[in-house]
């Protein structure tokens, strides 16, 4: 809708009619050539999204193990060829690269899998030292809300092989008696080092407890 002059003032744009006019001719000219442009990239966009669908759908009744088969005979004939041209290192170049193409896409397949292989096996071998701390802490009396602290501490010193056994670490040191470090050994020593993990001991040296059930 065109602008009076009244109007483009009341915008803060001072002109006289003449000059709204030129200024309104000027807005729907560029307005109308926008437009079109719209237009033009829509029909075109528009076009585009069908010639894709048209190719898609060449491919929707396609067996995979054809087109495979197809592609195999396409680079026999075309080797065929580099070698009745004479084209001998264009053709050894060529089988490199695709070698080289295969040998990287096999290796990345086989990194994701021993990745995954890798985490399944941390996953199992954490569960296996934290059962073991656990049952080993409830067995000594450790206070239930201190066993998920035990677990914590006790990867530091001790992991699990490949045979699902925990077994101390090259940090974990001997027991008192010089013997390899046993998770029981561990949180008997840890007594003195985390006395919060055990219950309070009453008179008679029987933990409180106990004492608690006997009364």
């Amino acid at each position: 809708m065109p602008l009076t002059a009244e109007q483009l003032k009341e915008l803060g744009i001072e002109v006289n009619e003449d000059q709204a006019k030129a200024l309104n001719s000027k807005f729907e000219s560029e307005l109308e050539s926008s437009v079109t442009g719209l237009k033009a990239k829509n029909s075109e966009l528009l076009g585009l999204q069908k010639q894709l669908k048209e190719k898609l759908g060449s491919y929707a009744d396609l067996d995979p193990e054809a087109a495979r088969e197809a592609l195999k005979k396409q680079q026999e004939i075309a080797d065929k060829k580099l070698i009745e041209e004479g084209k001998l290192d264009e053709l050894v170049l060529q089988r490199t690269e695709r070698m080289k193409e295969d040998y990287e896409k096999k290796y990345q397949e086989l990194s994701g899998q021993a990745e995954q292989a890798k985490s399944f096996a941390n996953k199992f071998k954490g569960r296996v030292l934290s059962d073991e701390i656990r049952a080993a802490a409830t067995a000594l009396g450790v206070i239930p809300s201190a066993i998920d602290d035990a677990i914590y501490r006790s990867r530091d010193l001790f992991t699990v092989d490949d045979e699902g056994k925990v077994i101390p670490t090259e940090s974990a040191g001997l027991d008192a008696k010089g013997n390899p470090l046993t998770t029981k050994a561990w949180l008997e020593a840890m007594r003195e080092k985390a006395p919060h993990w055990f219950p309070i001991v009453q008179g008679g040296g029987r933990p409180a407890q106990v004492m608690a059930r006997l009364n």
